[in-house]
């Protein structure tokens, strides 16, 4: 999945407000590389029949992560396809996933919504991700949950991407804004 430069322009803008920094400044003493972290509700943790599953990832301690885009899929639990239950805009669906998702930032403790939400709300394709309108920006070392709830009594594999960057540079400066 392509990140671009309108992606790098807005984890800059974000950085720069959460600092109080002028966006020059932020440029000088950070820089990105492109990263994804994957969660994998897979085999021995595969979202059973009418159950609700939470996982996470822990950002790594050198680095602050920028979440741009997320995708998924969605197989059997024996890893084949359903053309069900695939996420809007892949040309297979034939209704809505019945798989609702809420997002923690664990390090911050906030919450990404009121309750849980539909999976493609947030979630989108390779070929279709879904495009946070501001880049969430979780600090250096920071657990990022996600908590999935299945509406039907069959198990599934679920695959999750998130893709941005990671964040290089002055990570003193960065945890001493949190102080």
């Amino acid at each position: 999945m392509a990140l671009s430069q309108p992606d790098v322009d807005q984890v800059i803008q974000v950085m720069a407000a959460r600092l109080g920094q002028p966006p020059a400044a932020i440029r000088k003493k950070y820089w990105l590389d492109a990263f994804n972290y994957v969660v994998n509700f897979v085999t021995p943790n595969q979202l059973a029949a009418s159950a609700t599953q939470t996982l996470n990832f822990i950002v790594q301690n050198d680095s602050a992560f920028s979440i741009c885009k997320t995708t998924y899929i969605i197989t059997t639990t024996g890893n084949a396809f359903s053309a069900e239950l695939q996420p809007f805009g892949s040309g297979l669906t034939t209704g809505g996933v019945p798989v609702l998702v809420t997002l923690t930032d664990s390090g911050s403790g906030r919450s990404m919504s009121d309750n849980p939400i539909p999976i493609d709300s947030i979630y989108g394709t390779g070929q279709l991700p879904y495009i946070w309108q501001l880049p969430k920006v979780l600090d250096p070392n920071g657990t990022f949950s996600i908590t999935l709830q299945n509406l039907v009594a069959t198990a599934w594999h679920v695959r999750l991407t998130h893709s941005g960057y990671k964040i290089f540079g002055d990570v003193q400066e960065w945890a001493a804004y949190h102080k």
